[in-house]
């Protein structure tokens, strides 16, 4: 493990969006956690209208609230 990092917590966000709209939304909001994410994938669910956003982001130390809402524990 590199020097540095054995206080940050890998964590794997799902977002499911139905709204077109929010989409706006959520790139903005990843954007401005970019510095955190280590990737991210989208898959358009056309049957279903809706997209499926998956990101894997690592931790900083001393963050305790996830971007998207909710907690990363």
């Amino acid at each position: 493990m590199e020097k540095g990092t054995e206080n940050t917590r890998v964590t794997l966000i799902g977002i499911i969006v139905e709204d077109p709209e929010a989409a706006i939304r959520i790139n903005g909001l990843l954007h401005e956690y970019g510095e955190y994410i280590i990737g991210r994938m989208g898959i358009p669910y056309h049957e279903k209208q809706m997209n499926i956003i998956s990101v894997v982001m690592d931790r900083p130390p001393g963050k305790s609230q996830c971007p998207v809402g909710g907690s990363w524990e």
